[in-house]
């Protein structure tokens, strides 16, 4: 069955799409009752019950409301069918133009920013793993010395001047002596050196995967974020009650070069992005709407769960279910170092 409209996928430099699209007079007035059959019901006119009135005058109160939702209803619903038939992904929300609305036609187009094509690179070239770190005696007397030592001493407290009666001071669990001290502060900090170890790992292992890819970046979302980079650095210089422009002169900046600052941060964070849901994609562990209804059901806090269960909070869920599976998949195919 031929669909009642035509169109015309063009694509551009960046990953621009244009679609120029030509809609019969019959499809128009099809959403054009639909629109008025939403908005007719609530239209008064005097001497008439509410829905009872004759449409040609509930159309000449209403004609401004009904062609604005007839239009909206008509450009969105097409453009929808159209990305699906095409396969298209849109990065960026769709910008229409009605260009023309006769008798006999309605044309119209919109364009957006499609997602890239991205090439992965061979993952199974990769390494990934970190050496095990090791704690020094001297980072484990500096803590202590930390512990004991009063905010306005001149001088830290001796090592050797700890006694086990300081210790039991602390009053920490399991911890009574100073020999059992020692050894808790030696794994605190091998934990904390170790995960401070691993994350690097991951971000070298995040950034060998990005350059073995290829990863075009729209120019589009690198504006985008910056603008909202720089809006929020803005606002909260504004929040600190100064003058934007005067605390970044002094600074020996402007406005356009905090954004020239910020555009190379910018670029590599969406290639991490756009890797991330290229690797789900490819390796088909995409998060499904039934694994964002586990996450939210995984939340005991009745509150938290309120605030996440939005369309904003669903899609943060989603997009921190892209990249913890990204990062598995990604270190599940690369080759993992024996730590020594």
């Amino acid at each position: 069955m031929s669909k009642p409209y035509t169109y015309q996928v063009t694509t551009q430099a960046d990953s621009k799409i244009k679609v120029v699209v030509k809609s019969t007079k019959a499809e128009y007035d099809r959403y054009k009752d639909m629109a008025y059959t939403e908005l007719a019901k609530d239209v008064k006119l005097p001497g008439f019950r509410p829905g009872k009135a004759p449409r040609a005058q509930v159309e000449s109160k209403i004609a401004n409301e009904l062609f604005s939702a007839t239009v909206k209803k008509l450009l969105s619903n097409t453009a929808a069918e159209i990305i699906d038939t095409e396969g298209l992904n849109p990065l960026t929300q769709l910008d229409y133009d009605l260009t023309k609305a006769s008798d006999t036609e309605i044309e119209f187009t919109f364009e957006f920013t499609n997602y890239p094509e991205i090439k992965l690179g061979d993952f199974s070239k990769l390494s990934f793993g970190t050496e095990l770190v090791k704690v020094e005696e001297k980072e484990i007397d500096e803590v202590i010395q930390n512990l004991f030592t009063a905010k306005d001493a001149k001088e830290k407290v001796k090592i050797e001047d700890v006694s086990e009666e300081m210790v039991a001071g602390l009053k920490m669990e399991g911890v009574s002596t100073v020999a059992e001290l020692r050894k808790h502060i030696e794994k605190r900090l091998q934990d904390m050196k170790q995960s401070q170890a691993d994350n690097v790992a991951l971000e070298k292992l995040i950034e060998a995967a990005v350059e073995q890819s290829t990863i075009p970046v729209p120019e589009v979302l690198v504006e985008d974020t910056v603008e909202r980079q720089v809006h929020d650095y803005i606002h909260k210089i504004e929040d600190l009650g100064m003058d934007p422009d005067e605390f970044l002169k002094a600074q020996g900046k402007s406005r356009d070069s905090l954004k020239d600052e910020k555009k190379e941060a910018a670029k590599k964070q969406i290639q991490q992005e756009l890797l991330m849901t290229e690797i789900v994609r490819h390796y088909k562990v995409m998060p499904t709407p039934e694994d964002i209804e586990k996450e939210l059901n995984s939340i005991s806090d009745p509150q938290m769960k309120a605030e996440y269960d939005s369309p904003a909070g669903r899609r943060y869920i989603t997009s921190v279910l892209i990249q913890r599976r990204a990062l598995d998949k990604l270190k599940e195919v690369a080759k993992v170092k024996k730590a020594k």
